[in-house]
């Protein structure tokens, strides 16, 4: 099974859960002799419930539940973002491809992500308005959405959902469709990485333009080298004249002791907050250390939390 594919998997795993956990309630299972917890809640949620409890744990725990809790983790909510804006700037390039005109909905009014000004002919059927989902779209997960959100659009007329990772369910309310109404090939985000060692500037500057980087994102310790180029001043400066945003991010650095044992810590959940924040605002982002190899850099460990929600690719 090739890398997108596994994290297609992935992806599709996750909203399955989501789906349980919306419909069903689960026992809870505390093992405080382990000082861990066992449940099939998604963990950092269960954290936080026993925690407003009055239970406490220790950093490391909380910090494995972050990382492991795909669903609503700090670092889950912000991906969910990330997605979700990712998605429907696919919808906004089709429409506006088409000279599709349309205003985007105001989700505290109960809109759908683009209302159109003019109908849509679909399948046959006239559609007033698109609503995007990076969801599976089963019975049940459906169906809570209808409750939620899609009764509210009725008033708009007939629309579409887009189920991004497919669906089973058959509808005469609205149109459903999945990516493949855009595109063959699944519009995976991408994350791309690199070493620099053993590259001159000028092929630097080129991969960055050949693939379109929108942000570097610094994870050296101490962003200093014996070529000035790689140096974080000169670095920002000739990145800024090209209109890519450079980030250094100290909290991600290497030359720590045990690097793995370090990503259960604040410092380092924060700098991978701080890395998808920027994300949100750019999407092509480029990590950076010297390494050329990224299995012989801590950015491996840094591309393994990347790695459950994007596809990574290195340069």
């Amino acid at each position: 099974m090739s890398e997108r594919d596994e994290l297609l998997k992935k992806i599709v795993n996750d909203q399955r859960i989501l789906s349980e956990y919306i419909l069903k309630k689960r026992k809870i299972i505390i093992d405080k002799s382990k000082n861990i917890f066992e449940s099939n809640h998604p963990p950092y949620l269960l954290i936080k419930r026993l925690e407003r409890l009055g239970e406490k744990f220790p950093e490391e725990i909380v910090c494995k539940a972050i990382l492991e809790d795909r669903l609503y983790s700090p670092i889950a909510s912000i991906v969910h973002e990330i997605r979700g804006k990712y998605y429907e700037n696919i919808i906004e390039d089709y429409l506006r491809k088409f000279n599709i005109t349309f205003r985007r909905g105001r989700r505290n009014k109960k809109e759908p992500d683009f209302l159109l000004d003019k109908y849509l002919e679909i399948d046959g059927e006239r559609i007033s308005w698109i609503e995007s989902k990076f969801f599976y779209g089963n019975k049940e997960i459906h169906e809570y959405f209808k409750r939620k959100q899609f009764s509210h659009y009725k008033r708009y007329g007939k629309g579409m959902i887009i189920y991004w990772l497919g669906f089973d369910i058959k509808e005469n309310e609205f149109v459903i469709k999945d990516f493949r109404f855009f595109s063959k090939n699944f519009p995976h985000i991408k994350i791309y990485d690199m070493g620099y060692s053993g590259r001159n500037f000028d092929e630097f500057l080129k991969i960055l333009k050949n693939h379109d980087i929108k942000a570097v994102i610094d994870v050296r310790r101490y962003p200093r080298s014996k070529y000035k180029e790689y140096n974080k001043e000169y670095l920002e400066k000739i990145l800024k004249e090209n209109d890519i945003e450079y980030v250094w991010i100290e909290s991600l650095g290497g030359f720590r002791k045990g690097y793995e044992k370090y990503m259960y810590t604040k410092n380092f959940i924060n700098g991978i907050i701080y890395l998808l924040n920027v994300m949100k605002r750019h999407f092509n982002i480029l990590i950076i250390c010297r390494e050329r190899n990224y299995l012989y850099c801590h950015r491996r460990y840094i591309l393994k939390v990347l790695g459950e929600y994007f596809e990574t690719i290195h340069l």
